[in-house]
């Protein structure tokens, strides 16, 4: 079949593990609405849905999504072991009866289940791409992972900023001449509704009014986002700036733990949890300062998507962060696990409000000029282009 500009239309798979709202699911679904309005033939899969989005993303998306229900969190393991093997028969089946010309895999665990099948059903073109670390990794399952990419199981590794290369490389063992780089993009922020309304709309939401300091944290609320160390920040910003306010978007096991630590410290009244959030870029606008406290990152959406907005931003020095801010410049960089260093990266932007400004215009130029959904996804069309034309002769298609 034939696209309207004569380029052939090839199939693609989008594989990911969980459907969730989180950085690379967010990746996903960028780039397969962008391949299907190119003239693709898209599909999305997902072993399993975790926080109830199926019907959601279906009448949000033009392609095709698929739940491959192959595990379930709040069941056991001898359960999940045998809908995990139902899941891997149904996606055997479903790659098998679509012929696809390309799959891409997204984080180590659909890398590590959905390559083999592919090849095994015959996909020509199988690329797995790497996110960063994931929490709690065993060391059987890096092994694993590196030595399926390195085998002919998988034709290249994409990470998605250099330091996630170099991760992949040193403890996978992954070869570098596999692992091709390619930068994170977002979807750039619409203007449609007026950003002081919006701005309001979240205050007033909050109990909160215009002499409040929003300082915004975005992620899940596990041990590698670092959220610990910013909740022991929170007493020695408050003591400075007493109306300062801390808001936490995201679920995760921590919370409680989280919420015990604010009440010890006496900070409750200075800190929101307000769990998973759809509006996250009427949160953006409504905030004065982002904070990304991780311990371990690959090039996070969520600060991309802070800078875009304006918003002087703190992040620790982990992963691909040192790419897109240059420390003192676009925002501030500091060491992880320092909550010392957190606070004294805040107060400074508070106390300086001209700096802070001066920083959010600058990691907002930063974002247009290098990291948008369309830079990345014609990266990523070279590379792919670049396999199928070595894989699927001409009259194949």
């Amino acid at each position: 079949m034939k696209t309207s500009s004569n380029r052939p239309q090839y199939k693609i798979l989008f594989l990911g593990t969980q459907m969730a709202l989180a950085g690379a699911q967010n990746v996903l679904t960028s780039q397969a609405t962008w391949f299907h309005e190119k003239g693709y033939d898209v599909t999305i899969a997902y072993f399993y849905d975790k926080q109830e989005l199926e019907a959601i993303w279906r009448s949000k998306y033009p392609f095709k999504i698929i739940n491959l229900h192959a595990w379930n969190a709040r069941k056991s393991g001898p359960y999940n072991f045998i809908t995990l093997c139902v899941g891997m028969v149904k996606l055997f089946n479903l790659m098998r009866a679509n012929k696809y010309d390309l799959i891409e895999t997204f984080t180590s665990h659909s890398n590590i289940l959905g390559l083999p099948v592919a090849w095994l059903t015959g996909i020509p073109v199988r690329i797995g791409s790497h996110h960063g670390k994931i929490e709690d990794s065993a060391s059987w399952l890096l092994r694993l992972h590196g030595k399926i990419i390195n085998s002919g199981i998988a034709i290249c590794l994409i990470a998605v900023s250099n330091q996630v290369k170099e991760y992949a490389v040193s403890h996978e063992r992954v070869k570098e001449k596999k692992v091709k780089v390619i930068l994170n993009g977002i979807e750039l922020p619409n203007k449609a509704t007026s950003e002081k309304s919006r701005r309001m709309d979240i205050l007033n939401e909050l109990g909160l009014n215009t002499d409040n300091k929003l300082i915004l944290s975005v992620g899940r609320l596990t041990r590698q986002k670092g959220q610990s160390y910013l909740v022991d920040a929170i007493p020695y910003v408050v003591e400075k700036f007493p109306s300062a306010t801390f808001v936490f978007a995201g679920d995760g096991y921590l919370l409680s733990d989280l919420e015990k630590k604010s009440k010890k410290l006496k900070i409750e009244s200075n800190l929101h949890f307000i769990g998973l959030r759809t509006d996250i870029a009427d949160l953006l606008i409504a905030a004065d300062i982002f904070v990304l406290p991780s311990l371990s990152e690959g090039l996070p959406i969520s600060l991309l998507e802070a800078m875009s907005v304006g918003l002087p931003v703190v992040a620790t020095q982990v992963g691909g962060i040192e790419d897109v801010i240059e420390n003192e410049i676009g925002g501030l960089v500091i060491p992880p696990k320092n909550f010392p260093s957190l606070a004294t990266a805040i107060i400074r932007l508070l106390e300086n409000p001209d700096e802070a400004e001066k920083m959010g215009r600058i990691g907002r130029e930063q974002v247009y000029s290098r990291y948008t959904v369309g830079q990345m996804c014609q990266s990523y069309e070279d590379l792919f282009l670049h396999f199928l034309s070595e894989t699927i002769p001409h009259d194949e298609i």
